[in-house]
């Protein structure tokens, strides 16, 4: 549900922007991976993704790891002067 919520949010509201922090084991492993390239071609700047990869490193916008409080806790200090919402 969450990739059809995005894919709506995307065409529906062009204010919005989305962050989506995507924990997988490796790139290839990666769902949706195709539908995400394209909502960042189409949408680049209302669409922001990090890949969480816990068997890869060095591959752009990822992060070596698991997706944690403490690598959650990293990023929530952007969203300080803004309304969001998280969704896991």
């Amino acid at each position: 549900p969450i990739f059809s919520m995005i894919g709506g949010i995307l065409k529906v509201e062009p204010k919005s922007r989305i962050k989506l922090l995507y924990a997988n084991r490796n790139s290839k492993s990666i769902i949706f991976k195709e539908k995400i390239e394209n909502w960042l071609i189409q949408y680049p700047n209302q669409i922001e993704v990090v890949f969480f990869l816990t068997e890869e490193a060095n591959i752009e916008n990822s992060v070596k790891g698991r997706l944690t409080k403490e690598s959650l806790a990293e990023f929530l200090p952007k969203f300080r002067d803004e309304s969001f919402e998280i969704y896991l």
